[in-house]
């Protein structure tokens, strides 16, 4: 969260998305969670 500041606050707080087709098709995430992603990224 620090390296995005205010804009963490609309990342980790807005509505979640779930890829239900892709998930029913068996595909699995490396990062299924966007805070886990974005730790990656930086």
């Amino acid at each position: 969260r620090l390296a995005f500041g205010e804009f963490a606050d609309i990342l980790f707080a807005s509505t979640r998305a779930v890829p239900r087709a892709a998930l029913a098709a068996g595909y699995s995430f490396r990062h299924p969670e966007v805070e886990g992603a974005l730790r990656a990224s930086v």
